[in-house]
């Protein structure tokens, strides 16, 4: 007879939920990296790596997004500035 073993492995989720996590802050994006972070090396789906990796993109992106407003933003204003100067 043989012996059944069975084995129990107790597995990390980091779920995404878009009406949960603020991607728009940089204190969420920095938690959901942080749990990323705590998977186990290796984790089969989607790789720790890859998931920080993608974690570092997004955050990349954000703060590229926010300058390229920013400087819209400031376009803007100069514009407005000449117009009503234009106009005087």
């Amino acid at each position: 007879m043989t012996q059944r073993t069975t084995r129990w492995r107790c597995q990390t989720h980091v779920r995404y939920a878009p009406d949960v996590a603020d991607l728009t802050d940089p204190h969420e994006l920095e938690r959901l990296r942080r749990s990323v972070a705590m998977l186990t090396p290796g984790v089969l789906a989607l790789r720790r790596e890859d998931a920080l990796q993608l974690l570092a993109e997004v955050q990349r992106l954000r703060e590229r997004g926010q300058r390229v407003s920013a400087d819209l933003r400031q376009a803007l204003a100069d514009l407005e500035r000449q117009v009503a100067q234009l106009e005087e």
